[in-house]
């Protein structure tokens, strides 16, 4: 049985959805997908996975800039576990907005699933390098790259990790659960992005309670409360 990246366009497009009753729906193209995200003003993230040919992937996917720059350039955002590919988009063109994926053990995970073909090299040790991978990607990518959001497993996740990116204007995007309860409170906050796949309900923010001082009232009596405070402070 082949790999998925080893299917043409056409093999690609023949496979059959298992849940789809209909035997109708066939795997979009990246372009499919980006038209329709633009039709329904979504935003992307669009993860480049290729190793081998990264480079050729990015070229292509670059001339979806050029295809539909109003959307590109405005809703979605680049995103890899590779430094090198960051910066090959953002040296290609630097009004590419990316992301920087990491989890602090991609390596060994590769090596568990068998999802990637990884050299003997890399066996021998795959704790070490995965920790300096792991610095890499926190550490220098972000800034050699530039980029506009980092992409941590949410075990990584904490109110330091998100201070750290926010002050510098930097996005956050959560992924990894295999349940809801795994999100915490502190993550479904505004700044921080949550990869649900489809269970948008199971992973939405908390609603704020409703607001009912309409005309501003407690909003002045504090900004009073305030000033009469400040009033009472001996000058220095």
């Amino acid at each position: 049985m082949k790999r998925i990246d080893e299917l043409t366009l056409l093999q690609l497009k023949e496979l059959p959805f298992i849940t789809d009753p209909t035997g109708q729906i066939r795997v979009p193209t990246l372009e499919d997908s980006v038209l329709f995200c633009r039709e329904n003003n979504l935003k992307m993230l669009i993860e480049v996975k290729e190793r081998n040919r990264s480079r050729l992937c990015v070229d292509r996917l670059l001339d979806l800039y050029k295809r539909y720059p109003d959307y590109m350039y405005e809703q979605t955002t680049v995103i890899s576990f590779d430094p090198r590919v960051l910066y090959y988009v953002r040296q290609r063109d630097r009004n590419v907005a990316v992301g920087q994926i990491h989890s602090g053990q991609v390596l060994r995970t590769w090596i568990q699933t068998g999802g990637e073909n990884v050299s003997w090299a890399v066996r021998v040790c795959p704790g070490i390098l995965d920790r300096i991978l792991h610095w890499v990607q926190q550490s220098i990518s972000p800034w050699v790259a530039g980029v506009s959001m980092v992409c941590p497993y949410y075990k990584l996740y904490s109110e330091k990790y998100k201070r750290r990116w926010h002050t510098r204007k930097i996005g956050i995007a959560v992924w990894g659960f295999t349940n809801p309860t795994e999100c915490t409170w502190e993550m479904r906050v505004p700044g921080v992005v949550v990869e649900c796949d489809d269970n948008h309900e199971e992973f939405a923010a908390p609603k704020q309670p409703p607001d009912f001082d309409i005309f501003g009232d407690r909003a002045r009596e504090r900004e009073e409360e305030q000033q009469r405070r400040a009033a009472k402070l001996p000058s220095k």
